[in-house]
């Protein structure tokens, strides 16, 4: 909702961007969807006229830093092995964003009309739902892990 919520006041002006944002955010409301990062991302990308592949390959690299960076954060990595880790992991996250994009295109041929709806139900999934809810109740903690 807060990517959702800022795309929103940072082109919500635009007449165009913004009521398809401003539609994003109601379906994503309407449907109690939650509005779900990867999906979300991907609603905005389109909306600001991004290619498949080069949002793919944006998402892929943004998830990337963000798991260095909370790993640094954690002294777990240093910031110099953080920066070699983002090295070494970048062929394998842009051919990740191939895969994907490629994905997608198949979806759209399969059902061009509905393919935001194909593309967010055929391909939701959460690999770590524990972490998810874990993550969710760092607030709470008395002593925080991120002071971020």
């Amino acid at each position: 909702a807060a990517l959702i919520r800022a795309a929103i006041a940072a082109y919500g002006e635009d007449e165009k961007i913004g009521q398809k944002l401003k539609e994003v955010k109601r379906i994503s409301r309407a449907e109690k969807s939650g509005g779900h990062l990867a999906t979300t991302f991907g609603a905005v990308a389109g909306c600001l006229g991004l290619s498949t592949q080069r949002a793919a390959r944006l998402f892929a690299y943004l998830t990337l830093r963000d798991v260095l960076s909370a790993g640094t954060r954690l002294n777990l990595i240093g910031p110099l092995e953080a920066a070699a880790s983002m090295r070494r992991c970048s062929d394998r996250c842009d051919e990740m964003a191939t895969a994907a994009a490629s994905s997608a295109a198949a979806l759209r041929a399969e059902a061009p009309n509905d393919f935001a709806v194909a593309a967010t139900v055929s391909r939701a999934a959460n690999t770590s739902p524990l972490t998810d809810l874990i993550q969710g109740g760092h607030d709470a903690l008395y002593s925080r892990l991120f002071s971020s």
